[in-house]
């Protein structure tokens, strides 16, 4: 872990009172250069202080919501925590209980409300410089934009700046970056500020120390400088020309080049005329402005704090899981193995299960309780080798378009995998199709038992054509002949013309034909992952798999397992294959 210190800058030091003032009272930006931690703008650094601690034992468990999020917000539990991928089974610390609330009901058990790291800060006593205007212009990230009409709202401040005794304007560092607000407001002879890097250690009590020395606080947007400012006793306003968000602003923002389908309803909750309908107290002449200290502590979830030692145990922080955390770097495996069995009885719990299924004969018929419900199959061996792909591993989790995509799974065997896409997104439509009539039995109880709807499954298998294929059951032992049978087949191509978010496909020899035949509708396709398995009796035709897929616009990764030692003395992957590869096509 390595901090790296900067100096306030020439900006910072612009001779007047108030800033000279401010300039001596805030602490000095810190960057963390480590990847350990996850700052979010000093959170964990508060944690630690508040918890008794010099500097973070480690990171601390669970993702920590870092700023607010008004109620009209909760549309998706990603637009509270700002990741775009979240897990069900990790720990996250929210601030208020109706959050919690939404949480859980979105299926997350994990979840406490415990107020916003700011809440955590030790308290300050500055003074407040009566009649005083900090302006906090809606603010962009490093990797978002924001539209021009920048003087148009620099000319709105200067015109009520005779009102206030002093008016010191304050830019996020990422509009400082991108060159948004600082040379209007200089042109106009207003004294600007650096406000809050998220890399800073230092940056929630930079706020705490601003909200706490300016009388009134005005923006021409929405942000957490809203309830931070109304919780440190500052007159919030929402005053001037506001900036409304376009879809382009955030082209290149994470969340959102993952989750598209947020894009809009995000924009619109952002608007103006939505924020009017929500919070009609906070647009007013900066001087009408009221202090609202209980709304403030509300938005903040005052009423969730908790004590050192409860923080201490969610995060993580106690003495034995500091143990069990440095386990983890530079500890072998098996020894990793071990400590998890000894600290978590739900990772005791599913090992144990999994181990009872190893030893199990194969193509046995039985079930498990390893995903919390009866879950049957007919070879325990496949299963566990399947769960650790699907829920361990999670080789298929994948973007999706909207909340509602549409997946298509050429081979659904038990039904592990329709398991896995329904807990990965709960509206998703998936078309599966399970040729063996055995197998086909056991998946359609398995859907029952985990009440997955909008699931549609054909027993029958999928070609280049409707008609009848040829497909073997395998043996249980090498030795042991393959079962031939009979089954219809539909045309996998028919399913193609609408889009689809994932198309998941086994391929086995020459059965190519079937992926050629799909050639014109591919583009309908946004993901595709292909099992390949080739035969030693049948041409290999990987060069053929592999050329559709570039020609359809995708670009690919491949791997094979297990990976043969040496290749050019034994080459068996499994019964009657010599090659076995994984080859994920996705769009850029």
């Amino acid at each position: 872990m390595s901090a790296t210190q900067f100096s306030r800058s020439d900006d910072d030091r612009i001779p007047s009172s108030i800033v000279n003032e401010i300039s001596i009272q805030l602490p000095k930006v810190e960057i963390f250069e480590s990847l350990s931690y996850p700052i979010k703008y000093g959170a964990t650094h508060v944690a630690a202080a508040y918890c008794g601690f010099k500097s973070p034992p480690r990171a601390h468990r669970g993702d920590w919501q870092h700023g607010w999020s008004p109620k009209h917000f909760q549309f998706d539990p990603s637009m509270l925590v700002g990741h775009p991928t979240l897990n069900p089974s990790h720990h996250y610390w929210l601030a208020r209980g109706d959050e919690e609330i939404y949480f859980r009901s979105q299926g997350y058990k994990n979840v406490k409300a415990i107020g916003l790291p700011i809440l955590y800060l030790a308290s300050n006593k500055l003074v407040r410089r009566p009649k005083s205007l900090l302006v906090m212009p809606a603010h962009s990230l490093d990797y978002t934009t924001l539209k021009s009409g920048f003087k148009e709202y620099v000319e709105t401040i200067a015109s009520i700046r005779s009102k206030f005794s002093e008016v010191v304007i304050c830019v996020h560092p990422a509009c400082w970056r991108n060159g948004y607000w600082v040379d209007a407001f200089k042109k106009r002879g207003f004294k600007v500020i650096k406000g809050a890097f998220i890399e800073d250690r230092n940056a929630l009590d930079r706020m705490s120390r601003l909200f706490s020395t300016f009388e009134y606080v005005t923006t021409n947007g929405l942000g957490s400088h809203i309830a931070y400012a109304a919780y440190f006793g500052a007159k919030v306003s929402i005053f001037g020309c506001y900036l409304e968000y376009r879809s382009q602003d955030f082209i290149n923002d994470p969340l959102y080049r993952e989750k598209p389908y947020l894009l809009d309803p995000t924009i619109r909750a952002n608007s103006e005329r939505v924020m009017r309908e929500h919070y009609p107290e906070l647009f007013c002449h900066p001087m009408q402005a009221k202090q609202r200290l209980e709304w403030g502590h509300l938005q903040l979830g005052s009423d969730n704090k908790v004590t050192p030692d409860e923080m201490r145990y969610l995060f993580g922080w106690t003495m034995p899981s500091r143990v069990a955390y440095k386990l983890r770097d530079g500890t072998p495996k098996r020894v990793k193995h071990w400590a998890k069995l000894l600290i978590r009885p739900e990772y005791r719990r599913i090992e144990k299960e999994l181990q009872r299924l190893s030893k199990m004969p194969r193509y046995t018929l039985g079930y498990t309780n390893v995903l919390g419900k009866r879950f049957e199959f007919r070879d325990a061996v496949s299963f566990v080798q399947q769960y650790h792909e699907i829920f361990e591993q999670q080789i298929f989790r994948f973007p999706a378009a909207d909340e509602c995509p549409l997946i298509i799974d050429t081979t659904v065997n038990a039904g592990l995998s329709a398991v896995y896409f329904k807990r990965l997104y709960s509206d998703s439509r998936i078309i599966g199709f399970e040729p063996d009539p055995d197998t086909y039995k056991v998946l359609t109880k398995n859907c029952q038992t985990f009440n997955l709807l909008d699931v549609e499954v054909f027993s029958k298998a999928i070609g280049a054509s409707s008609t009848v294929v040829k497909l073997q059951r395998g043996g249980s032992t090498p030795d042991e002949c393959d079962e031939d049978f009979d089954v219809p087949a539909l045309r996998l191509k028919e399913f193609l013309y609408a889009k689809v978010d994932l198309l998941k496909l086994e391929i086995k020899g020459s059965k190519t034909e079937v992926l050629r035949d799909c050639d014109s509708v591919l583009q309908n396709v946004n993901n595709v992952v292909v099992f390949y398995r080739s035969s030693p009796r049948e041409p290999q035709a990987i060069d053929v798999v592999t050329r559709i897929l570039k020609d359809a616009g995708f670009r690919l990764h491949i791997y094979g397992e297990p990976k043969s030692r040496h290749p050019f003395l034994w080459r068996k992957v499994g019964w009657g294959t010599d090659m076995e590869l994984k080859i994920f096509a996705f769009r850029e």
